[in-house]
């Protein structure tokens, strides 16, 4: 996956550079963005009752691409390390389950509402979310998602600058399917065609060149 990711990059690279050629716009086409911040984790209907995803804290990076002036295409790197929880259906009771990651591959556009030094942004991406369950005898799951999202980016020099942002991501879970098994409490399978709605806020540094 690292691979074709940069694969990606260097063609993007090499397609934009005639454009910025042509337009000149500011002195850069790539911006490299960590973060950090915070994730609220979302709910999943199973035949037990209610799957939840523990609020926690999470990090990542995100990589953009200028296509043209003003627009970009970011690839997004997204993790949160949290805990799986069960809310059984016939008593209330909510138990934890196991730890685990949850892990956002996401690629789509950014598009800056305005130039100049501070710029607001939205955002639209769609990709992978990988939920990994810590235990090694758990099987992880693979799922589509997208989101979409806003913020601002603020230059604080010619190369470096804070970027402030919030999303919702929308993993997928499809027509049926196993999610995980757990002892006690057995096997837990999710509703047909169900989104989990899952939020965060992040701040961090970008650096441009």
């Amino acid at each position: 996956m690292k691979k074709a990711l940069l694969a990606m990059i260097l063609i993007i690279g090499c397609f934009t550079a005639p454009i910025f050629a042509q337009y000149g716009y500011d002195s850069h086409r790539f911006e490299i963005s960590p973060f950090v911040g915070y994730q609220f984790g979302g709910k999943l209907g199973v035949q037990a009752g209610t799957l939840s995803i523990k609020d926690a804290m999470n990090y990542g990076v995100a990589l953009d691409v200028y296509i043209r002036p003003g627009v970009q295409v970011e690839l997004a790197y997204i993790r949160q390390d949290t805990e799986l929880r069960l809310r059984d259906i016939l008593t209330g009771q909510r138990s934890p389950l196991f730890d685990m990651a949850v892990e956002h591959y996401q690629i789509g556009g950014l598009y800056e509402l305005r130039p100049g030094r501070v710029r607001p942004y939205g955002l639209l991406t769609a990709g992978l979310t990988h939920f990994n369950p810590k235990p090694k005898d758990r099987s992880s799951e693979w799922r589509f998602s997208f989101g979409f999202g806003g913020g601002i980016k603020a230059f604080v020099s010619e190369r470096i600058g804070f970027r402030f942002q919030g999303r919702l991501l929308f993993p997928y879970f499809g027509a049926g399917g196993g999610l995980w098994c757990s002892t006690p409490g057995g096997c837990f399978v999710s509703l047909n065609g169900r989104l989990v709605v899952q939020a965060d806020f992040t701040g961090g540094i970008f650096l441009a060149f």
